[in-house]
């Protein structure tokens, strides 16, 4: 009858958790290249012009809620299981520590670069769609040390 806890987490160890789910989510995206559905890339598109507009507005929880949505269409669009469950657990472990869209430096950087990742995937390329979500999961575990720093 007692309620969750969350365990504490390190820099390091938050930084070990956003290099795993830096690989995995690559693989996903090369995977969601060759096998997402035209529903699910419709959903892609629609998703980023959404956050457009929350970028827009300034609106950084809105646009938080998006990125994690655009997000799991990629991973979920995959095709294989064992890398789906193991995304969202690591994601869902690092998502209390992970709020990095506070300003619309990195709302923008990070625009930008979903921008590159869904180009490519809408145009089948997985080696690009690999490469950049890679780069851009990099990006955000800089973002989140950053924001940890600063908190901390």
């Amino acid at each position: 009858n007692r309620g969750a806890i969350v365990a504490e987490m390190t820099p390091g160890q938050l930084d070990q958790m956003f290099e795993a789910i830096s690989e995995l989510e690559a693989s996903c995206a090369r995977y969601a290249a060759a096998r997402m559905g035209q529903s699910d890339r419709k959903r892609l598109s629609d998703l980023h012009a959404q956050s457009r507009d929350a970028m827009g507005t300034g609106d950084f929880e809105r646009y938080d809620r998006l990125n994690q949505a655009l997000h799991d269409v990629i991973i979920s669009s995959c095709g294989n299981p064992a890398l789906i469950d193991m995304a969202h657990s690591l994601r869902h472990r690092v998502s209390p520590y992970s709020s990095q869209f506070r300003n619309l430096e990195r709302v923008s950087a990070s625009f930008g670069e979903h921008a590159v990742i869904i180009e490519a995937l809408l145009n089948h390329d997985a080696a690009t769609a690999q490469r950049e979500m890679r780069a851009h999961l990099l990006s955000a575990r800089s973002a989140a040390a950053r924001m940890s720093a600063s908190v901390g």
